[in-house]
């Protein structure tokens, strides 16, 4: 993703094509069900007929209506820990 595309999608609301997730996913010390969340969201986005690319954005404070914030996460999940 470059800066370009970054700017437009903080710029567009949340649809079958952009979700914003403020917080981090929980991974680490945490129920199953906590951990299936980002694969339920993955899934959704998968499952949905679209003729675009979708995209989920960590770490982006959803402000509906105008140009979303960027707030950054404090930790990222481990490529091991998601295989």
């Amino acid at each position: 993703m470059d800066d370009i595309l970054l700017e437009q999608l903080l710029n567009e609301d949340e649809s079958s094509s952009l979700d914003f997730k403020r917080d981090q996913y929980s991974f680490d010390r945490v129920s199953a069900q906590q951990k299936s969340e980002l694969l339920k969201d993955i899934l959704a986005f998968t499952n949905a007929w679209r003729r675009t690319s979708a995209y989920i954005l960590v770490g982006v404070d959803e402000i509906r209506g105008g140009r979303s914030r960027v707030v950054g996460v404090q930790h990222h999940l481990a490529d091991a820990n998601l295989q």
